[in-house]
């Protein structure tokens, strides 16, 4: 669909014929496709690692209070 599209009209070669939609397109669209899921994928993990991140700060924080109270008593 793409690929017809941006084909420019007129004489049609041999190779249209015989195959259709050029199979590199479609190699091309799929891998296209793949890199955007693993894109997404890689930032979703990328914000659950912040996400982590700043709970292990607030949970050292707290650490360092409650250790500090236990050192007063």
């Amino acid at each position: 669909e793409i690929y017809a599209k941006i084909k420019p009209k007129g004489k049609r070669n041999n190779r249209d014929r015989r195959t259709g939609v050029s199979p590199l397109i479609t190699l091309l669209l799929a891998r296209f496709n793949e890199c955007e899921k693993l894109k997404k994928e890689a930032d979703k993990a990328m914000n659950k690692v912040a996400k982590d991140r700043k709970e292990a700060i607030c949970a050292n924080e707290q650490n360092k209070i409650l250790t500090n109270e236990v050192k007063r008593c």
